[in-house]
């Protein structure tokens, strides 16, 4: 270009310096690190305006675009975000262009989901391996749910964790309510709820890859796409998205049929006779991990997992009392 055009064809004040770190599309890039962040002032625009929206319980057309352009890059750097912000931005569309609309409920569950999350979540130092195909799982857990219970296995440590469905619990089962599919799902939860503080990394630019083998199709497609029209499984997808943002975790799944999973499927079911004899025996060195009641029921919306943003860094409840590991005695 010089050659051609001249020493002045050049105009250097239009260029930048060559760096490692840059702000491109509203983000802190890191070229040394591979990773991405949401800068601290764009985080706390997004929470004023999250904090203004549930106060006030209803927006114009016009506030809920500035909150969409300022949760986009939330959504940018979470994964579990887009579901969320996908029903926040169905909401806009709906809006009139004139006055107000009322904020639904399902929408105020979304809107603390993103203040727990812009409070307490890990919005710096994304790693972008999580952006493309996905890296070998660092953890991989086992687990399976049926009528009566719901098992998960912990190979590398030994440990287990195991849930016999209370009365409520069996009658929302026989009402349709609470599906094998929900059941299956929730199975992930409590694993992820459970042990997933002992694999928060040292360093903010880490995530760990955890891999949940499910006997259910439809609870992985839910798992890994954090989406479902199920009221009950939404609750649960605002759990694990939580889990995955605060404890910079990723959490996948795949479909590993009950035939091949046969001591997660013989822990759902052996509660008594024989199955109660032949569980025992395959776990006597294992380790079983108390649920605690405070997350037993996180399906509920009733659970407020994010009211007010507490913080997950559980738990004040003593997991060793009698009836904390969610069996009717």
């Amino acid at each position: 270009m010089l050659a051609i055009l001249g020493p002045r064809s050049i105009n250097e004040k239009k260029f930048t310096r060559w760096s490692t770190r840059l702000r491109a599309l509203g983000l802190d890039w890191d070229t040394d690190l591979r990773s991405v962040s949401m800068p601290e002032e764009k985080i706390a625009k997004a929470l004023l305006r999250v904090q203004a929206m549930l106060r006030y319980k209803s927006a114009t057309r016009t506030e809920l675009c500035k909150l969409l352009g300022s949760l986009r890059h939330v959504r940018s750097c979470i994964r579990s975000a887009k579901p969320l912000f996908q029903r926040i931005a169905s909401l806009h569309r709906r809006a009139p262009r004139w006055g107000k609309i009322t904020i639904s409920e399902g929408a105020i569950l979304d809107l603390q989901w993103f203040q727990h999350i812009l409070q307490q979540g890990r919005l710096c130092s994304v790693p972008l391996k999580f952006f493309g195909d996905l890296p070998a799982p660092d953890v991989q857990l086992y687990m399976d749910a049926s009528d009566s219970g719901h098992c998960a296995l912990h190979p590398a440590k030994c440990e287990y964790i195991r849930l016999q469905f209370d009365d409520k619990e069996r009658l929302l089962i026989r009402q349709g309510r609470l599906s094998i599919n929900i059941r299956e799902q929730l199975g992930a939860v409590l694993a992820l709820l459970c042990w997933g503080r002992e694999w928060c990394p040292r360093t903010t630019s880490e995530v760990i890859h955890v891999r949940c083998w499910i006997d259910n199709r439809s609870a992985v497609a839910w798992c890994n796409n954090l989406n479902s029209r199920e009221p009950l499984s939404q609750e649960l997808n605002r759990v694990l998205g939580s889990i995955e943002a605060q404890w910079a975790l990723h959490v996948s799944a795949e479909h590993l049929p009950g035939a091949v999973n046969t001591m997660a499927d013989l822990g759902s079911r052996a509660w008594d006779g024989h199955r109660l004899t032949k569980w025992k025996l395959l776990t006597k060195t294992w380790t079983q991990i108390p649920i605690s009641n405070a997350i037993r029921k996180s399906y509920s919306a009733k659970w407020s997992a994010f009211n007010n943003a507490p913080s997950l860094n559980h738990l004040n409840v003593n997991t060793k009392e009698p009836g904390s590991s969610g069996k009717v005695l």
